[in-house]
């Protein structure tokens, strides 16, 4: 749970998927609930840096832990023009350790203000004593928090209207329930000449919290989310972090000269992830910038993972020759084995190359022509 106020004390509260941080937004309270209009709110003062890298460390967590929270952030990783990189140590960007506070799910800093937070202590907490697919859920909210998103049911165009009384029953156990339940949601956040930024009202936010009925007045309950929504997507990849559009399939065909092989192309617009293994670092270093350079022509968007299970899988090759499955034929090949490898040849320049065609083949496109650019 965030925690929207005017001072820069931290806060701690449970209501749902509990989080915390101090943000210098200003909230209003409004007793009668607006229409509805667009959806998402962001703390743009409080973004990191637009195309950056922003590293992920973890402490005293196991290898178990960590995938499970690599797996959550990996969830909206494709929508942001961020580049997460997870790192060893304590002196991490965002550094993911355990909740400390028994009842709460998790809680976070908001986006830059993990700055903030104590030298080697952790910025974002996880409950780990919890079912793998509550963590990831927890992992996604507590992760929108940390890169600058706010809750969504603080919106100050949302469509419900809270029972006091009601909601009282849920924060009576905290220090100073009412304070509490007024900061993080009676309150709404107030629009402001520089910031927040607004999408609109979503009640399918992975930022909102869960309510009951009777919290709504009688209203048709919100159940708790646990994925990203489309407006969760618009503010995160038009307004937040916005990534460069994708060429149409047709352009993307054109530009590179390509013969596709249209029932094994992967879908449009989607995400591919990519998995690199049995790799020096430099090779993989190598082999993700030749792919980078390929993206700006190609229709879907290349996410790469620490974890051996993408999409695409490539290690080098073992025969002393380059090959690549063709496109969604990957999905037939156990996750075990690599769909594609590269023979690392003395000649560089050959290596690039070799590196290109076969990944325009893993994504259902041969018999390439590189533009000079991208060559």
């Amino acid at each position: 749970m965030s925690v929207i106020n005017n001072s820069y004390r931290q806060t701690y509260t449970h209501i749902e998927n509990p989080t915390t941080t101090t943000i210098n937004e200003q909230t209003q309270v409004e007793s009668t609930p607006r229409s509805r209009s667009k959806r998402g709110i962001g703390a743009i003062h409080r973004r990191w840096p637009q195309n950056s890298t922003v590293t992920i460390g973890f402490i005293g967590t196991t290898p178990d832990q960590e995938a499970l929270v690599k797996k959550g952030f990996s969830e909206f990783t494709p929508y942001i023009n961020l580049t997460f990189k997870y790192v060893a140590g304590t002196d991490a960007n965002i550094r993911v350790g355990h909740n400390d506070r028994p009842g709460l799910n998790g809680y976070s800093y908001v986006g830059t203000d993990a700055r903030k937070a104590p030298t080697g202590k952790p910025t974002l907490f996880i409950d780990f004593n919890r079912k793998p697919e509550e963590i990831v859920a927890t992992t996604i909210h507590e992760g929108l928090h940390a890169v600058g998103v706010l809750h969504e049911h603080q919106h100050p165009e949302r469509t419900i209207e809270f029972d006091k009384a009601e909601l009282l029953k849920r924060a009576e156990k905290l220090e100073d329930p009412e304070k509490t339940l007024t900061n993080n949601a009676l309150d709404t956040i107030k629009p402001q000449k520089n910031g927040p930024i607004f999408t609109g009202y979503d009640q399918k936010s992975m930022t909102h919290y869960a309510f009951t009925s009777k919290e709504l007045k009688g209203a048709p309950e919100i159940k708790k989310n646990t994925k990203l929504s489309l407006g969760d997507i618009e503010l995160l990849s038009k307004k937040m972090y916005p990534i460069p559009p994708h060429p149409s399939r047709e352009d993307s065909i054109k530009q590179l000269k390509a013969t596709a092989v249209v029932q094994k192309l992967w879908p449009e617009h989607s995400k591919v992830t990519v998995s690199l293994y049995g790799m020096g670092d430099e090779q993989k270093k190598f082999v993700k910038h030749n792919i980078e350079k390929l993206q700006p022509h190609v229709n879907n968007h290349v996410v790469f993972t620490d974890q051996n299970d993408g999409d695409i899988r490539i290690s080098l090759s073992a025969d002393g020759t380059s090959w690549s499955q063709i496109g969604t034929d990957a999905k037939s090949t156990d996750t075990s084995q690599p769909t594609m490898g590269i023979h690392w040849d003395a000649n560089k320049k050959k290596t690039a190359r070799a590196v290109k065609h076969m990944f325009a083949k893993a994504l259902g496109l041969t018999d390439i022509t590189l533009p000079k650019k991208s060559a």
